[in-house]
C-alpha cells in the first residue's frame, strides 16, 4: 500500500487520513448494537456481523480491529446508515484535507444524479456547460 509523509514527516497510511471521520460511524454502528440490529445492518451492507463488531471493538493496544477505510465510509453512505454532514460533524469540505475533501464531495452526489450525468455524458451533452449555465442564471 503507498505511503504518505504527513506535515511532520512521519510516514503515515492513506487509509489513516480517514480516521478522525470514523467516530460518528462507529457512534452509529454502537447505537445498532445496542438495539440489537447490527447483525441486521450487516446483511443489508453485505458483510458479516463480525466485520463491524470488529470496527467498534478495541485490542490490547487500545486501537480498532478493523479501521473504517473509505470503501466503509462509502458503503456506509451509499447504504444511509449515516450522512456526509453527519460524518463531518459541522466541519466545512473547504477545510479538510485534498483526499478527504473530494472523497466526501462524490459521496454527497446522489447516485440518481450520477446515471443522469453518465447518461447525459454518452448522449453527447457537454454536463459542464450545462451547469455552469445554470448556476450563472441562478446566481443573477
Amino acid at each position: 500500500m503507498k505511503r504518505l509523509s504527513n506535515k511532520s514527516g512521519e510516514i503515515k497510511n492513506p487509509n489513516d487520513l480517514y480516521e478522525e471521520y470514523a467516530r460518528p460511524v462507529r457512534n452509529r454502528l454502537m447505537e445498532y448494537r445496542e438495539r440489537r440490529e447490527l447483525i441486521f445492518l450487516a446483511e443489508r451492507l453485505g458483510f458479516s456481523s463480525p466485520r463491524l463488531t470488529e470496527m467498534i471493538t478495541m485490542n490490547r493496544n487500545g486501537e480498532y480491529k478493523r479501521k473504517i477505510t473509505p470503501y466503509y465510509l462509502a458503503k456506509f453512505i451509499e447504504n444511509d446508515v449515516i450522512s456526509v454532514p453527519e460524518i463531518l460533524h459541522g466541519k466545512k469540505l473547504d477545510d479538510l484535507p485534498e483526499r478527504p475533501r473530494m472523497f466526501f464531495e462524490r459521496m454527497m452526489i446522489p447516485r440518481k444524479t450520477l446515471q443522469g450525468v453518465i447518461e447525459a455524458r454518452a448522449r453527447g451533452i457537454d454536463v459542464d456547460r450545462l451547469l455552469e449555465g445554470t448556476l450563472d442564471r441562478e446566481g443573477r
